[in-house]
């Protein structure tokens, strides 16, 4: 995985799920300025503009990473090899219960150079760490821990960070976790995590008032040591 001075410090990634391109630009400009390190093209942002959405994203993040968040499960050479084309650094596959779907996503990687990351959404915690170990096997760049929000609403037990120990600990390639708010970020990196993405309130809109907390939080990401 291209971690470039990351390799001396945790990382983050900013999710922009906002679905009109207008606004996900401006959003992108914002986390730009606030020092984040991967920009991701969110899945409602997919849903709503395209592959132009790629596109866009990629020329405000310059050297910066773009990840596609498909979450794809189908047809994910097309989807791949497509998003490499607009400018896509890396994509996300959905693993659970997917293994030719990740087959796939590797052939395109094979093809055109994408790189592959793979969301363990829908494993639980306890099956996380074996799962994690078969699609590293198959070869994936890095694995995402994400504790979906409509899950959320109906399990209020389960924390963001629930399982990060446990997988880093099954692999040796990156791993990442979804955390919406700052606490669960710094309780993510107390497990191992090598990055964080995040969007929810930080990254709804594109505003001076959105900046400062935006910049504090990626700041201390940056400063954790583990």
């Amino acid at each position: 995985m291209e971690q470039n001075t990351y390799n001396q410090m945790p990382w983050v990634q900013a999710a922009i799920d906002v679905p009109d391109l207008e606004s996900a630009v401006a959003i992108a400009k914002m986390a730009v300025e606030a020092g984040c390190d991967w920009i991701e093209a969110g899945t409602p942002l997919l849903y709503g503009e395209g592959y132009k959405a790629i596109a866009a994203l990629k020329e405000v993040a310059g050297s910066r990473p773009v990840v596609a968040d498909f979450k794809a499960q189908d047809g994910c050479y097309s989807y791949f090899m497509e998003a490499k084309k607009a400018g896509a650094d890396y994509a996300v596959v959905s693993v659970v219960n997917n293994d030719y779907g990740t087959l796939e996503a590797l052939r395109a990687r094979k093809d055109c150079g994408i790189k592959v990351l793979a969301d363990l959404f829908g494993v639980s915690v306890a099956d996380a760490p074996k799962r994690a170990q078969e699609v590293a096997s198959l070869g994936v760049d890095g694995i995402c821990i994400h504790f979906g929000f409509d899950e959320s609403q109906y399990n209020k037990t389960r924390r963001q960070s629930d399982g990060v120990r446990e997988v880093k600990k099954a692999v040796q390639i990156p791993v990442s976790c979804a955390a919406d708010t700052l606490e669960e970020a710094i309780e993510a990196m107390k497990q191992g995590a090598d990055w964080v993405f995040f969007g929810a309130d930080y990254l709804n809109e594109a505003s001076p008032e959105k900046l400062a907390p935006l910049k504090h939080y990626v700041d201390t990401m940056h400063n954790c040591r583990r």
